[in-house]
């Protein structure tokens, strides 16, 4: 893949600006100051950078080499207030079946047409379409 290609979505930067192919990334990375160049996320992005040119793999990668670096010191905090989802069984009345049963939905659980039992002399014996008068011991 070419130094030209294109990322499926350009990297914004902080001053407004955005890195569109992966010469623009390369190019932006080179011209870092040098200890912030030497950082280990940075030499990983270009690493991938290089990786995805010559090799041809998926812009995605050198695009989240990247992302990371850029993004290095961004702390994720936790947010107290943030809405939480509300996992569970819906409330009546919001789609939900409450008392449905698998009867009334017509499912019925498949029967395995073949069954390894012991049988009564503790062998092992293969049973084909047990019924429900049939009893296994």
């Amino acid at each position: 893949m070419p130094w030209s290609a294109r990322f499926d979505d350009p990297i914004p930067l902080p001053r407004g600006r955005q890195l569109v192919t992966l010469q623009d990334a390369g190019t932006y990375i080179t011209r870092l100051p040098k200890a912030e160049h030497e950082a280990t996320e940075w030499q990983a992005a270009m690493e991938a950078l290089i990786l995805v040119a010559t090799l041809g793999g998926p812009t995605m990668m050198a695009r989240i080499g990247v992302m990371r670096a850029l993004n290095r010191h961004v702390v994720r905090e936790f947010n107290p207030n943030h809405k939480e989802t509300r996992w569970g069984r819906p409330e009546t009345g919001e789609g939900s079946m409450t008392g449905t049963t698998a009867r009334d939905l017509k499912i019925e659980k498949p029967r395995p047409d073949f069954w390894g039992q012991r049988g009564p002399d503790g062998a092992r014996r293969e049973i084909t379409q047990l019924t429900q008068h049939e009893s296994v011991k």
